[in-house]
């Protein structure tokens, strides 16, 4: 909801089975005087060391929109990394089932860094300082291992 202003910060960390971060996918509007947010997927190795692999500002036409719903999707194929952002516009209805803003982008892990198996993950949502938190609603996170076929 962008109608009243504000800052907003959400991401969802992915664990490997020994607790490390391996990945963490993300939405940010840092500043509490405008809308202008962005999707962020960073890769962490068993290091720790991360690396942004995805990093998309909003398009401009979606400053003034009062509300829409952001879907991001993170696709690990052996070193292949998928990413793919788009947004629904909340109401009315009809206007609900046609995506834009669409963007895609693939990442190639060459070192095979970010290969461990995922084992949990968590939710943070946070604001910045005393500035007034745009409303952010989570409507639902999946994660599935997709399994080789027999």
């Amino acid at each position: 909801n962008q109608r009243r202003k504000g800052a907003v910060h959400f991401a969802q960390y992915l664990y490997d089975t020994d607790g490390r971060v391996i990945a963490s996918i993300g939405y940010s509007n840092p500043n509490a005087n405008s809308n202008t947010g962005r999707i962020i997927v960073t890769l962490f190795n068993q290091n720790g060391d991360q690396v942004k692999i995805y990093d998309y500002k909003n398009n401009p036409s979606l400053y003034n929109m009062d509300e829409f719903v952001v879907y991001i999707k993170l696709e690990r194929r052996s070193n292949q990394f998928k990413i793919k952002t788009w947004k629904y516009r909340e109401i009315p209805y009809p206007l609900r089932k046609i995506a834009f803003d669409q963007h895609e982008k693939i990442y190639i892990d060459s070192g095979k860094f970010y290969t461990r198996p995922i084992a949990s993950l968590s939710l943070y949502s946070a604001k910045n300082g005393n500035n007034p938190v745009m409303p952010l609603y989570i409507f639902g996170t999946y994660t599935r291992e997709l399994l080789p076929k027999p």
